[in-house]
């Protein structure tokens, strides 16, 4: 426990650790981020218009022989259905858009925690239509908003491609100062991050932090997610110190700013336990999770993604401390909410999968933990590919535990 953990009550359906169990207020429980009710995007895209743009983004960024190219051109947007008008926003209120998916780093060889960047989006806005450079702006706010779709729906080699194609067009109207240009690179950066590209990643995270820092100022909203999210790409590299130096500071000029109840608050101050818990500093990182939970859990809902996240988090770090048997029970309950929220084969739950798998072979049931870990990499495989860090890792921890079975 925490020298200073928040109590969490125990009436709930939380088991071990207690997580109260106050009234929902997230929408509802939805497979797909695209929701036709509530605030929406003024972008509208059909599902013909969104096929036709990925895949042209993809020709253009890959070639029109390569695998992910020939994915849209051959129908990946087909799983959505019968839906033909997709609007474009989130399915949660009162969250930040189009966050990444998890991050990796391995530590003792287990899944890792899970924090994430912060996506950004335009936001609505009043434009005089005979302006020179609109007609470029509004592709370039909705490509972001297609990329976060995307993003949402773990299809990160897709959002890729389509703000790499945005990007590229609109070299010739904006200066690498303009809003939007530094809104997508930070997004693009973020989709870098998710898919295992960290130092890429790294680079376009500083040069969107410089321009912040330099037209904005160092307090400003958008320059705190700026080093946020080139903190967690220091984490995801390893460099631990230097992540926790930079989300001190953001934590505590996004408490000074926004106050400590705010969303993207709550966001750093996860974030930052992530990194303590890479420190070994488990009392602190379960304190602050447990904080974090509590807060997002009133504001954003007990289901609501970035709260399961923070719950997850808070899992790990007892099974840092060998307490299976709790963090057992708040994976399960995890993964159950993401199988619901998020749907089977988002990177988010297959991470829960992933977690279950590990603490099933820690006692020593084989036989779940492989097929926990199998659906795990197939999953990881489909979505992510077979080089990223997840798929890998995950790889290796299986066959470790085979390789110990059979000893």
């Amino acid at each position: 426990m925490g020298e200073t953990t928040h109590p969490l009550r125990t009436e709930s359906r939380y088991p071990a650790q207690g997580l109260s169990q106050q009234s929902r207020r997230c929408t509802g429980h939805v497979s797909d981020p695209i929701t036709t009710t509530g605030k929406t995007s003024n972008n509208r895209f059909r599902a013909e218009d969104l096929a036709s743009y990925t895949s042209f983004a993809g020709v253009e960024t890959l070639g029109a022989e390569h695998d992910d190219s020939r994915n849209v051109s051959n129908g990946v947007l087909e799983r959505d259905g019968d839906q033909t008008i997709y609007n474009v926003s989130q399915s949660y209120p009162q969250t930040t858009f189009a966050e990444s998916g998890e991050s990796v780093r391995p530590l003792l060889c287990r899944p890792t925690s899970v924090g994430h960047a912060v996506g950004e989006s335009q936001g609505p806005c009043s434009l005089d239509e005979t302006a020179p450079g609109v007609e470029e702006a509004g592709t370039l706010a909705s490509s972001n908003e297609l990329a976060a779709w995307l993003c949402n729906q773990g299809r990160y080699r897709l959002a890729e491609m389509v703000l790499k194609k945005a990007l590229k067009d609109a070299k010739t109207n904006f200066s690498e100062y303009d809003s939007l240009i530094l809104m997508s690179n930070n997004n693009l950066a973020i989709n870098l991050q998710s898919q295992g590209k960290f130092d890429e990643a790294k680079i376009l995270s500083r040069r969107v932090l410089r321009s912040r820092m330099e037209t904005l100022g160092l307090e400003h909203r958008l320059t705190l997610i700026s080093l946020n999210n080139l903190a967690t790409v220091m984490r995801d590299q390893g460099s631990f110190a230097q992540a926790e130096r930079l989300l001190r500071k953001v934590v505590r000029n996004g408490e000074k700013t926004l106050g400590t109840r705010h969303v993207g608050t709550l966001t750093y101050a996860n974030n930052l336990a992530t990194v303590l818990r890479h420190l070994q500093r488990f009392n602190e990182a379960e304190t602050i999770f447990r904080r974090v939970i509590e807060d997002r859990g009133s504001t954003l809902g007990e289901a609501h993604p970035d709260t399961l996240m923070s719950i997850n988090n808070l899992a790990m770090v007892l099974c840092d401390r060998n307490n299976f048997r709790a963090a057992e029970a708040l994976f399960k309950v995890v993964l159950e909410e993401r199988e619901k929220v998020l749907g089977r084969e988002h990177p988010r739950t297959c991470v829960s999968v992933w977690w279950l798998a590990h603490v099933m072979s820690v006692f020593d049931r084989k036989s779940d933990a492989e097929s926990l870990y199998q659906r795990a990499i197939a999953s990881f495989t489909n979505v992510l590919g077979s080089g990223h860090p997840y798929t890998i890792s995950c790889q290796t921890q299986l066959a470790g535990m085979l390789k110990t079975r059979n000893v």
